[in-house]
């Protein structure tokens, strides 16, 4: 379909696909004919508008993406919101982009009430008999989504993406990729994020496809079968965790067109064992400010290892080579958008690392920020060696890192007693590894490692921890601010910080971090002892 605008998609798809299922949900089903009716119903509370910013914050449901598309129709901006964000950050995204405005969900109305105006989902009535209605002319060159990159914090970078730049994008998928109007599409990743909410939606509904929606991975092996889905697009962690449910992949193997990867780079083993299953599982490229896909794999164009070849549309050159031809990955494009806060160049520079092979395919080495430059100027790639020590099946997780110009490597196992076995298997995969690559170093730990909505790890916030954590020599006072820090969610956490009023534990937070410590020191509080604790600091004189 041609079409300039994401509300041109909208129209053309409603006629085009007509009655076929749109929306698959657990109480009934909704026709592409029976899209523009519920669009209109949302978009007519925001007729008086016009350029204004307006927020999206719930959890995934099919009433997530009508209001994305009520917000464009009656000519506003879209800015997805993280449902996990806390009250302060989105505060901090609403007064730096002026909105007003928010859609939530009952469930996310408290939260969302720091914003001046919410339209709650459950509350607008659907009127599928509504017609002639006059909604403002959007343009192409109109911001259609503002999101924000890198977190939620304020040097979080603002990205917007105009209705040229997201079409673009589909246009140059749509020449390529495998997904037909056959599909049925399980919206798995938050939508609130562009590989879910602007690269599966938007290409979905360009084909003629169907969708349905979950939350929490626990619901994706009962909802691929129940809503008979053939696609669904992941990051690595997602697809790892459903190798667990073996019998009901294969169960649903002859139907499943394809899974799709991004996000984060994915193991070539977890491509080998889903190949074993009958499922195909390709890998992608992409970023925000690309609205967001730079290279797909495809039937036709696939490689063990790469993220397939570059979509039409899109320009990429690698910059800067070294020694082994691993340089700095920069684009060009219509695709691209801009940076509000900021002077924008002709080009995206994108900080990832990577290559191009003779064959045109585009490899990832990773990100230019976590590249390790030892003195001598060997350069280590972190995922590299973390894809080895993740195969020791005492391990759940692990990050590398330089430690003073060693090679470290912090590893999350069940049992602090494992230690002699782990080292054991890391000497092991030194002895496979270049000199310059050997971990010097391993650090053992319970608690996980702090990742992002789509998984990937915190680098510069654990490596951080880990130093402040080293200060303390391994002392009890580090290891209960841990603790405390993995059950509060604060970044920040001081000894004399009160439980409740300055941490916001509540009593069932206490109980786990008290539950915790008694697991880990061996030790038992009496109900005395207990009534006590009112501060991190009184945790620590309970076991001295």
């Amino acid at each position: 379909m041609e079409f300039n605008t994401i509300c041109e998609l909208v129209d053309k798809a409603t006629t085009k696909y007509g009655r076929k299922t749109l929306y698959k949900t657990e109480t009934k089903n909704f026709s592409y004919k029976e899209l523009n009716a519920l669009v209109d119903s949302y978009a007519i509370n925001l007729n008086s508008l016009k350029g204004e910013k307006i927020g999206i914050l719930s959890e995934n449901r099919f009433e997530w993406e009508i209001a994305f598309f009520a917000i464009l129709k009656s000519g506003n901006i879209v800015v997805p919101l993280d449902k996990s964000l806390t009250q302060e950050e989105i505060q901090n995204i609403s007064s730096r982009v002026n909105m007003k405005y928010v859609f939530t969900s009952k469930n996310y109305v408290e939260k969302a009430s720091v914003v001046a105006n919410t339209i709650v989902f459950e509350n607008i009535k659907i009127d599928t008999k509504m017609k002639n209605i006059n909604f403002a002319e959007v343009k192409p060159e109109d911001i259609a989504v503002i999101c924000f990159t890198s977190g939620t914090t304020s040097k979080s970078k603002a990205v917007s993406l105009t209705h040229k730049n997201i079409c673009a994008n589909i246009h140059g998928v749509e020449k390529i990729y495998d997904l037909t109007m056959d599909d049925t599409c399980l919206a798995a990743m938050p939508l609130s994020h562009v590989l879910e909410g602007l690269f599966n939606m938007l290409n979905c509904i360009n084909v003629g496809a169907s969708r349905a929606h979950i939350n929490g991975v626990e619901n994706i092996a009962d909802a691929l079968g129940k809503y008979k889905v053939t696609y669904m697009g992941a990051v690595p962690a997602v697809l790892d965790y459903l190798l667990n449910y073996e019998e009901e992949l294969k169960h649903i193997a002859k139907r499943v067109n394809m899974f799709m990867c991004g996000g984060a780079k994915l193991n070539n083993e977890t491509v080998n064992s889903y190949a074993k299953l009958g499922i195909k599982v390709i890998q992608g490229y992409g970023l925000t400010e690309c609205s967001p896909v730079v290279s797909l794999e495809t039937d036709k164009y696939h490689k063990l290892g790469s993220v397939g070849k570059v979509i039409p549309g899109v320009e990429v050159t690698i910059r800067n080579l070294d020694e082994d031809g691993i340089g700095q990955i920069v684009l060009k494009g219509e695709s691209i958008g801009n940076y509000l806060e900021e002077n924008n160049n002709s080009c995206l520079q994108t900080g990832d690392l990577g290559y191009i092979d003779d064959e045109g395919y585009l490899f990832i080495s990773g990100r230019q920020q976590d590249m390790i430059v030892l003195q001598n100027g060997k350069k280590v790639f972190p995922e590299e060696i973390e894809t080895l020590v993740n195969k020791i099946d005492l391990v759940k997780e692990s990050m590398v890192y330089d430690n003073n110009g060693k090679i470290s490597v912090v590893i999350v196992t069940d049992n602090l007693n494992n230690r002699d076995k782990i080292e054991e298997k890391v000497k092991r995969i030194n002895n496979l590894l270049p000199i310059f690559k050997r971990i010097q170093n391993v650090e053992l730990r319970i608690e996980p490692l702090e990742r992002t909505t789509l998984g990937k790890i915190k680098r510069n916030k654990e490596v951080s921890d880990n130093r402040k954590l080293e200060e303390l020599n391994g002392s009890k006072e580090a290891k209960i601010i841990a603790i405390v820090k993995d059950q509060t969610k604060k970044n920040e956490i001081n000894l004399t910080d009160r439980l409740i009023e300055d941490l916001g534990a509540d009593s069932l937070d206490i109980a786990t971090i008290l539950c915790k410590v008694q697991k880990k020191f061996g030790v038992k509080f009496t109900r005395e002892q207990k009534s006590v604790i009112k501060k991190v600091k009184d945790i620590i004189s309970q076991i001295k």
